[in-house]
């Protein structure tokens, strides 16, 4: 192979370098990437020169695939599980994994699918009961949950990506639990031959712990967001409590921070007391700078 040594190296072999670098951890990606780009253009060079002779694109090919390699063991060496556990992308990576083995495990959520046609359509008196018994605790526990998570949570002044986040996490709580009151209820309710008991406990008694789940789950995807931080999503970590609870003046609060370093949040866990205050870095320092200068 001959040609002009000032040439670049193939798209192929530049892109698999770009994509490669997106798994190397940020704070490494230019210095990886860097040498990785050094490192192909001095090959290249050498197959242009004709060095190479005779297996210049299993050579590349072998290079390629040593880059996606070691940028992948560079991800590994970096991964921290508990960062992630705290991640944003754990959560909805459970939530996704919880619906596709639910999708396997139902044969595609036949049973819903099955209520969602009887509404488009004509339904006999038993279908009718079946929809009722069905979709209406589901309505009733929907309503409940609002009633309950009112004032709990206010996004409002915070970024869209903790808004969206927010919605979405909540979206697949409240699809994931009548999912399951539904499928497995009715698979519940199979199982069990007696007709009495089939009405009060596979009925009257999985009505009520449905609710109460789906009542919790609301409730703990808002207090699950109030101890994230507002910048990376991630939970926030190194809880310190200050304060006393027979103290008016100073009441119980505790304190949170970004492992990250974008800020620490400040809850207040008195009912009557003031609301959460959240601290970004840059005005944390500020003010300590002030304050020094103020002694």
């Amino acid at each position: 192979m001959s040609g002009d040594y000032r040439s670049e190296p193939p798209v192929v072999c530049r892109w698999l370098v770009r994509l490669a670098s997106l798994m190397v951890p940020l704070e490494e990606r230019a210095a990886w990437r860097g040498s990785r780009d050094a490192s192909l253009h001095g090959l290249w060079v050498l197959a242009l020169r004709g060095e190479l002779p005779g297996r210049d694109f299993a050579f590349l090919a072998w290079w390629c695939g040593d880059a996606l390699a070691d940028a992948f063991r560079t991800q590994c060496r970096g991964f921290d599980v508990r960062r992630w556990v705290r991640a944003p992308s754990f959560l909805l990576a459970g939530a996704a994994t919880a619906l596709v083995l639910m999708a396997a495990s139902t044969h595609g959520f036949a049973v819903t699918r099955s209520l969602l046609h009887s509404l488009g359509r004509a339904a006999s008196i038993a279908e009718q009961d079946r929809l009722v018994a069905n979709l209406f605790p589901v309505a009733f526990a929907l309503v409940v949950s609002i009633i309950a998570a009112v004032g709990r949570v206010s996004p409002g002044g915070h970024s869209w990506r903790y808004r969206s986040f927010l919605l979405l996490k909540t979206l697949l709580l409240v699809t994931i639990v009548p999912l399951l009151w539904i499928e497995g209820g009715a698979a519940f309710r199979k199982s069990i031959p007696n007709e009495t008991v089939r009405i009060l406990a596979g009925g009257l008694v999985l009505v009520v712990v449905f609710i109460a789940t789906f009542e919790w789950a609301v409730l703990w995807s808002l207090a699950d967001q109030r101890h994230r931080c507002p910048v990376c999503l991630r939970r926030l970590v190194m809880p310190v409590r200050i304060g006393t609870w027979a103290s008016v003046f100073e009441p119980v609060t505790t304190e949170w921070i970004c492992e990250a370093g974008h800020g620490s949040l400040c809850v207040c866990e008195v009912e009557a007391g003031e609301p959460d205050h959240w601290m970004e870095l840059a005005a944390a320092a500020e003010y300590c700078h002030e304050q020094a200068e103020a002694e």
